[in-house]
């Protein structure tokens, strides 16, 4: 069976979903994508779980903050060790300033396992709402919100924030914070989605284009590099030289 294991592993990656996102997107017309014609896609995917996923957009706008949280803690996510691409995580790797470190949305710390592990001198944050607060090494795992970060103005070099500014409600707010708490750089990476009723996921706003980055992220067009790798934006910014 590790064969059949090592199959789903790599078919369940981000490399290959985002392109198998990329082709549903692209060529599943919007009547049919809007429609309940997807519940059997959903019903193959997340079994018992397909109606609950499908019901999501129309539940959202009467979710609290801890409704969304047990939707999540439900629901979970894709079996895989991280949302992130490999040329995104490689990008991350190579371009990290200062010693003070915060992933926001950390999950289970697959990139901040990763930035760890590459750079063991640096003193890393993880924050996360499904986060048991503990410190594993040089990394420091804190439960909270990406639109209410706990920690002090200025408190970090580099703030990265991947796969998460999708999920909040308040996306200003995030944003708000993570240039609140970042004095270096930011690193930013969203995926290209286009935006339907029926997903696969739990998202709330959608970046199919460039321009939607500038217009939702208040994206700083002379201050910020903005590219398009393995099929997600990633977006850096220096908030101040490093």
């Amino acid at each position: 069976m590790g064969w059949l294991k090592k199959i789903a592993k790599y078919f369940l990656s981000r490399d290959v979903t985002v392109k198998l996102n990329y082709f549903i997107d692209e060529f599943i017309p919007p009547i049919a994508r809007d429609s309940r014609l997807m519940y059997p896609f959903f019903l193959l995917l997340f079994g018992a779980k397909a109606s609950l996923i499908m019901d999501f957009k129309r539940k959202l706008p009467f979710l609290t903050e801890e409704d969304i949280r047990k939707y999540y803690e439900i629901v979970g996510g894709i079996d895989r060790e991280t949302d992130l691409n490999s040329q995104c995580i490689d990008f991350i790797l190579r371009n990290i300033v200062g010693n003070v470190i915060l992933d926001v949305g950390c999950g289970k710390g697959y990139l901040i396992n990763r930035i760890a592990s590459t750079y063991p001198h640096l003193t890393i944050y993880g924050v996360d709402i499904i986060a048991e607060e503990c410190k594993k090494g040089n990394i420091n795992f804190v439960r909270g919100f990406a639109d209410n970060l706990p920690f002090e103005d200025g408190t970090f070099d580099t703030v990265i924030c991947t796969h998460v500014l999708e999920h909040v409600i308040d996306l200003d707010k995030a944003i708000s914070e993570i240039y609140r708490v970042v004095r270096k750089r930011v690193i930013i990476v969203v995926p290209r989605q286009r935006e339907y009723i029926y997903t696969p996921d739990l998202h709330i706003h959608f970046f199919p284009y460039e321009y939607d980055l500038y217009l939702k992220l208040r994206v700083n067009k002379a201050k910020t590099k903005v590219m398009k790798l393995g099929g997600d934006f990633l977006i850096i910014e220096d908030v101040s030289p490093a």
